[in-house]
């Protein structure tokens, strides 16, 4: 089996050698990539992902694959990097919302500054006003940051809404 995959690395080594472009470049990258993964070479796995995103940023497994290698190193201003690329290439609002609110959850809890997570949080704020998992973590950064005339709206307005729908969330629970 591995003599297959070698000969794989042999012909792929082959076709990137006629310069392709464009998606085109990053889908070979990332099969040359696979290949190496196959083979146990991570770092050579990593290099071909990473040069598939070169083609195109927006190669969803390349971007999949480099993204797990940043976690995996704990790097987590190349996830922060990646995620964005996801929120702004994401193909509807509701995606969008996920990867804005990831980053500034990666923010929050492990980059610094953590205001630097403002402004995902503001712009997800604007696809989903009233939405907990929004308005939460931007009132927890706002108070982090001493903004308590931004903060103090939003906790009192998720406190309201627990209050409205006699259902308290774990999440919210400590206000």
């Amino acid at each position: 089996v591995a003599k297959e995959w070698e000969k794989c690395r042999e012909v792929l080594g082959q076709a990137a050698g006629l310069n392709p472009q464009g998606a085109d470049g990053a889908e070979l990258y990332f099969r040359m990539g696979r290949v190496e993964a196959e083979l146990d070479n991570a770092e050579g796995a990593l290099e071909h992902y990473t040069k598939a995103l070169e083609f195109d940023q927006n190669h969803a497994e390349a971007l999949a694959a480099v993204e797990e290698a940043a976690r995996e190193r704990k790097d987590w201003m190349e996830v922060a990097r990646l995620v964005h690329i996801k929120a702004k290439s994401a193909p509807d609002a509701d995606s969008q919302l996920e990867f804005l609110c990831e980053l500034g959850t990666l923010y929050a809890e492990r980059l610094d500054p953590p205001e630097g997570g403002l402004p995902f949080l503001e712009q997800a704020l604007q696809i989903a006003p009233d939405d907990p998992k929004v308005l939460k973590p931007l009132a927890d950064l706002y108070f982090a940051a001493g903004d308590l005339e931004k903060a103090e709206p939003m906790y009192i307005g998720l406190i309201e809404s627990t209050t409205k729908t006699r259902k308290r969330s774990k999440e919210l629970a400590p206000y």
